[in-house]
């Protein structure tokens, strides 16, 4: 399954110069769009993150599965007027306008590993945004996952605020084209989606149901068991 072959592309969206990445045919594929949160999911699962935090709105789209993949809680950031409680604002600027996002002030806490989930990130601007405000509310590490890393401006802003401490690790799917130098760079993880692709297209051949590899409920519980395991084992140490 050619997961980049359900992204379309519309160029001059929402605004002349501007190549908007559509995502409604994987959403409303099944079989792709379990691909994706699955290995999301596996890449997430040793930063052992405590809270995944997501922009309105396509990034509730990727965060709510995701976070009900590996156990945690979801911390949703909203436009102004939309959080009922006392909330934090950060503003940003996008490709083609601006935007500010609030998060409620007891979503997180020191103690947390927060994991910010975005669908695509064109020039990071949203997530550097936010992570910086988390930090400046003394929030724990922070590690940003999207589907597809674009980096439009490049990414020296991005080795600049991770030399300043603003994030650990960045990590993205390999459904579109990742320039070398991105590869190289300490704070970037690549999720391979070759191998699930692989897993799939051979479960067809052979003409069975690919709902277990969609769906891994036993699997995940198994992880959560052996990882409660561990700290036990840890805490009694």
């Amino acid at each position: 399954m050619d997961i980049a072959s359900f992204i379309r592309h519309v160029p001059d969206y929402p605004k002349p110069g501007i190549l908007f990445y559509d995502i409604t045919p994987l959403l409303a594929s099944p079989e792709a769009f379990g691909d994706v949160i699955e290995r999301m999911a596996d890449a997430a699962r040793p930063l052992r993150p405590t809270r995944i935090v997501a922009a309105e709105a396509r990034g509730f789209l990727f965060a709510a599965p995701l976070a009900q993949r590996l156990g945690v809680g979801l911390a949703p950031v909203r436009k102004p007027g939309k959080l009922p409680c006392e909330a934090f604002e950060a503003s940003y600027d996008l490709e083609y306008g601006s935007n500010t996002l609030c998060l409620h002030k007891d979503a997180l806490t020191p103690e947390d590993r927060v994991l910010i989930v975005d669908d695509i990130l064109a020039t990071g601007d949203s997530m550097l945004d936010l992570a910086r405000e988390l930090k400046r509310r003394k929030c724990g590490r922070i590690f940003m996952a999207t589907t597809f890393a674009m980096f439009t401006n490049g990414i020296e802003v991005f080795n600049q605020a991770y030399k300043e401490g603003l994030f650990d690790y960045i990590l993205a799917t390999n459904l579109n084209y990742l320039r070398p130098e991105l590869r190289q760079q300490p704070w970037f993880i690549e999720v391979d989606m070759s191998k699930y692709i692989a897993l799939i297209i051979a479960t067809l051949n052979h003409d069975r149901s690919i709902s277990p590899l969609l769906n891994p409920m036993q699997r995940i519980q198994n992880l959560l068991a052996r990882h409660r395991a561990a700290q036990i084992e840890s805490d009694q140490k």
